[in-house]
């Protein structure tokens, strides 16, 4: 189950600590409206469960359960995310509900059976681009 999936070292990506509560409040706003899977444990996203998100209280957090886990800076900033698992989830639905809150100019790229997928935050819009 899943595509296989890689993350490149060439990222760059960074959310304001000021935009972290609404951001957070955008990722549980998805519960019980865009998961895509159902099955005998429910309806939920593909490696996500919306009880764990439901559950969480910091935008760190819910990136985690997501398997990105952010890094941040002193000023509260996140300013990294690393991937935390090897196969192809519901990505595009966080990076796009997220969007708003992304510095525009991040972008994260990762390798999904021999293609490069980029998704790119510009002004607001998660972009992605697969070569």
């Amino acid at each position: 189950m899943g595509n296989s999936m890689k993350q490149m070292s060439d990222r760059k990506f960074r959310i304001e600590n000021m935009s972290k509560f609404m951001a957070l409040k955008a990722v549980k706003s998805l519960i019980d409206h865009s998961e895509t899977v159902k099955d005998m444990s429910g309806s939920h996203w593909r490696w996500v469960y919306p009880r764990d998100i439901a559950r969480v209280s910091t935008l760190e957090e819910a990136l985690s359960v997501w398997h990105w886990k952010p890094s941040t800076d002193s000023g509260g900033n996140i300013i990294d995310l690393i991937c935390t698992i090897d196969k192809e989830g519901d990505d595009d639905i966080l990076f796009h509900t997220i969007a708003p809150f992304v510095t525009s100019g991040s972008y994260i790229k990762v390798v999904i059976n021999d293609r490069t997928i980029t998704w790119n935050f510009q002004s607001g819009r998660c972009i992605k681009e697969i070569v």
